[in-house]
């Protein structure tokens, strides 16, 4: 008798893990159709798989608008994917480039160096990439007629938090980035703001190597920073530079103005803790008063943003009113 109510507890498990999955794979293509455009030659074109630098991962595609004699086409949105660093690609960011094009902006979604096994890649290593494929990006639309006057960086997850820190860093960019749309990105790598007290998932801790220990912390910053951290370097303060150095949330400040931030996260959110939002918007909130920044907060969603679909439209009426605003 015990083990049929453990067989059935099981099932019943599983049967509710299996319905979840689907329901929120059925939230997530809710969530894509929102931004569905009808794409043929009277909305733009597209130049798929084009190279803005030798080596793996170094690709882009670039949407271009029918109408290259409007304004808005002399402004781009560039999409950075998610996946932690280790997964996605540019075609991730094709939905989001057609919808924005379809509304004037030139648009671009990248490929950016990923932690493979083969490739060891630090978050300023691929800031550096993203200034690479922004310089390819405007000859390429220069060479289709098309001038580029400047530019809005757009990502979800590992690429909010590319975007906001080439956003907050580059203040010199070839392109001046006129606001940033982030979607769930980590702001620190404070090895204290991904811990579980912190709101992470803890097996996510664990893939990580946050065990609690200085030698887990150095582990964490060694892994983004590339600087040979130790457990010595945590204890005595040394490391502060290093995660510093790579987390959006150091280069807010008013000497020069960062450019608006659409902030958009999740209340549910194990992966990126929700505190790392929160930091990004206590600091942005202590800039002049003159500063203008927005923040969406869902509701009922996680790391996707998938269960809150009036908050999906609310980001396309805010991201558009950015557009008419920064641009």
């Amino acid at each position: 008798m015990k083990i049929k109510v453990i067989f059935f507890a099981a099932i019943s498990i599983l049967f509710s893990g299996c319905c979840a999955y689907i329901d929120s794979t059925n939230r997530e293509n809710e969530f894509r159709k929102a931004f569905f455009v009808e794409w043929n030659d009277s909305v733009g074109s597209a130049l798929m798989d084009r190279r803005y630098a030798e080596g793996d991962y170094h690709l882009f595609n670039i949407f271009l608008p029918a109408d290259r004699t409007n304004p808005k086409s002399r402004h781009l949105i560039m999409f950075t994917h998610g996946g932690g660093w280790t997964q996605g690609n540019r075609n991730d960011g094709n939905l989001y480039c057609k919808y924005f094009t379809s509304k004037g902006y030139v648009t671009a979604t990248i490929d950016y160096t990923l932690s493979d096994g083969s490739h060891d890649p630090t978050i300023s290593s691929i800031n550096e990439e993203l200034k690479q494929a922004v310089s390819a990006i405007k000859n390429v639309a220069a060479e289709n007629g098309y001038p580029l006057d400047d530019m809005a960086t757009f990502g979800f997850s590992a690429g909010g938090c590319q975007s906001l820190l080439y956003a907050f860093k580059e203040k010199t960019s070839l392109l001046p980035v006129k606001f940033v749309l982030d979607w769930s990105g980590p702001t620190s790598f404070n090895p204290d703001d991904w811990t579980a007290q912190a709101g992470t998932y803890p097996p996510l801790c664990e893939m990580v190597g946050l065990d609690g220990t200085n030698e887990g912390k150095a582990r964490l910053v060694k892994k983004f920073s590339g600087h040979p951290c130790t457990a010595e370097d945590i204890a005595n303060g040394t490391a502060n530079q290093w995660w510093n150095e790579i987390s959006p949330l150091h280069y807010v400040d008013s000497s020069p103005r960062i450019p608006p931030v659409l902030v958009c996260y999740g209340v549910y959110d194990r992966i990126v803790p929700v505190k790392h939002q929160r930091l990004l918007i206590e600091k942005l909130q202590n800039l002049d008063s003159t500063y203008h920044f927005d923040v969406i907060e869902f509701k009922n969603s996680g790391h996707a943003l998938c269960c809150d679909n009036d908050k999906v439209n609310e980001f396309k009426a805010l991201a558009d009113r950015y557009c008419e605003t920064y641009f």
